[in-house]
């Protein structure tokens, strides 16, 4: 089999071997450079791994934000920032949220959409509660229509995909 110039053969044992991702516990790195937001006001985000055509989906994920603990939760949101200025760019200090999907999360059939669900959050009032939702974005975990090619010659610390933009 021919493959693209510059790119390593893949050994016919390796092809038909199908690597299946329902078969694996998979990890789900999320690092959240910066923000900025279209108001001013105090804001956070909430993550949360989800399929959505699947009640109870979140069950079994793990999460560590930073380098901080492992909780078993699908969800988590960042510290609160205040955006003063229009043209200010924000970061947070909870950035880093890494998923651990457990084996049969991600499946490749309709059924099992893995997406990480992003809201924003508008705090207003002194006691900052009862948070106004102000934004929503979603970003597809798997399957992935321009998913990166798996590095099947990868080593057990070496991860399988590795994408970013």
């Amino acid at each position: 089999m021919a493959g693209k110039v510059g790119e390593p053969r893949v050994p016919m044992t390796l092809q038909k071997s199908r690597l299946k991702a329902e078969e694996k516990i998979l990890d789900f790195d999320f690092e959240l450079v910066n923000i900025q937001f279209n108001e001013l006001g105090k804001y956070t985000l909430r993550l949360t791994v989800e399929n959505p055509l699947l009640e109870g989906s979140g069950a079994g994920v793990q999460l560590r934000v930073n380098e901080g603990e492992l909780h078993y939760t699908n969800m988590a949101t960042t510290d609160v920032i205040e955006q003063s200025n229009l043209n200010e760019v924000c970061t947070f200090e909870k950035r880093r949220f890494l998923f651990t999907l457990p084996k049969g999360f991600c499946k490749n059939d309709k059924n099992h959409d893995a997406r990480l669900r992003i809201e924003a959050l508008r705090l207003r009032g002194s006691l900052l509660k009862s948070p106004e939702k102000a934004g929503e974005g979603f970003f597809a975990i798997y399957p992935r229509t321009n998913q990166p090619r798996m590095n099947l010659f990868a080593s057990k610390d070496e991860d399988l995909y590795s994408y970013s933009e």
